[in-house]
């Protein structure tokens, strides 16, 4: 394939699943592209895979998703299970640790950051433990802020430094 002016996107493997009787299809075939390697036994190990999935089959409302799974450890059967990771589906959503990711990027598990988290918009953490109101300037703990900071519950050993008012009720 050439591209003199690399101003394009080239298919250069196309890989087709066909089915005997689409009719009966709903969802969930597709094909992968499958990652082995000789391992100290000289048997072929499963690395992972990377699987194309059309997960909705309904002619003009079909979905597909990209699915990256790698082996886990070992469990008793000789040898590892592929475990799915990432899952990138129709809608754009990024799953890892879920197959059903439900937002733009969807952690099912713990996360780790090195560097700074941005955030342009607002922050939730646990419903209501703590709530960043971003757009009103409002922060809330315990509850979803009305004012500049709001904190539902007790609270003690507690300094405040203003530039403006401060005033306390309910104490």
């Amino acid at each position: 394939v050439t591209d003199d002016y690399n101003t394009s996107v080239t298919n250069v493997i196309i890989i087709d699943h066909s089915l005997n009787s689409p009719v009966n299809s709903t969802g969930g075939v597709g094909i992968s592209i499958v990652f082995r390697a000789s391992d100290n036994a000289s048997q072929m190990f499963k690395i992972g895979n990377i699987s194309a999935i059309l997960y909705n089959a309904t002619n003009g409302s079909q979905l597909g998703a990209l699915a990256f799974s790698t082996s886990g450890p070992d469990l008793g059967q000789g040898v590892g299970q592929s475990v799915e990771r990432l899952r990138i589906d129709g809608r754009g959503n990024v799953g890892i640790g879920t197959s059903s990711p439900g937002a733009r990027l969807d952690v099912a598990g713990n996360a780790s950051i090195k560097g700074n988290l941005s955030v342009d918009g607002n922050l939730s953490v646990d419903g209501e433990t703590l709530y960043v109101d971003a757009s009103n300037n409002r922060v809330g703990v315990g509850t979803t802020p009305s004012y500049p900071l709001q904190v539902k519950g007790n609270v003690s050993g507690i300094s405040i430094f203003s530039d403006g008012n401060v005033s306390a009720s309910g104490y």
